[in-house]
């Protein structure tokens, strides 16, 4: 049998073309695990208890292995051939590098931007050690309209002030 993998992600302010954009770029899997929050009333959910969530939808699919991912990410063309053929080896967690896209067809690998690496693809329950770094890229697509750039920027610097630290909030 051909371990069955499920791709699992939330939602709530994203466009309907764009998730129905990563579900084309994930066709290959075996099933979506996901977490519509649109209908949920209050601004922010707790990142843990949108995780917890999320989980319980995936394992309730019964996966061989998990891609965990995000409406605003695609995994690069040969990501089905590399993650069929891993997913029949015994290691259990693998790294991916992140690429945020800094326009359509670029993206930053100088400094901190060439160090990011994300732990997605997982067997549920996996406790054999830690997370090996593959040789494929997430692509971030958020970051490509300067915009969205200026926006985090913003976000991130009152997040990290000298009052917001001190009273625990950063």
């Amino acid at each position: 049998r051909k371990p069955r993998i499920i791709a699992a992600f939330a939602y709530r302010y994203e466009p309907d073309w764009l998730i129905d954009d990563l579900r084309e770029n994930l066709s290959w899997v075996d099933g979506f695990a996901e977490l519509n929050d649109r209908d949920r009333t209050e601004p922010w959910r707790v990142r843990a208890e949108r995780s917890a969530e999320l989980g319980r939808l995936a394992l309730e699919m019964e996966p061989d292995w998990i891609y965990w991912t995000a409406p605003d990410e695609r995994l690069e063309d040969r990501a089905a051939r590399v993650l069929r053929r891993l997913a029949r080896r015994p290691h259990g967690r693998y790294t991916f590098a992140l690429r945020e896209m800094w326009a359509p067809n670029a993206y930053r690998v100088d400094g901190v931007w060439g160090r990011k690496r994300r732990s997605r693809f997982y067997r549920p329950g996996w406790r054999g050690g830690a997370a090996r770094p593959l040789d494929l890229n997430i692509y971030h697509l958020k970051m490509i309209e300067p915009e969205n750039r200026a926006e985090r920027q913003r976000v991130h610097t009152l997040a990290n002030t000298w009052d917001n630290r001190r009273r625990g909030l950063a």
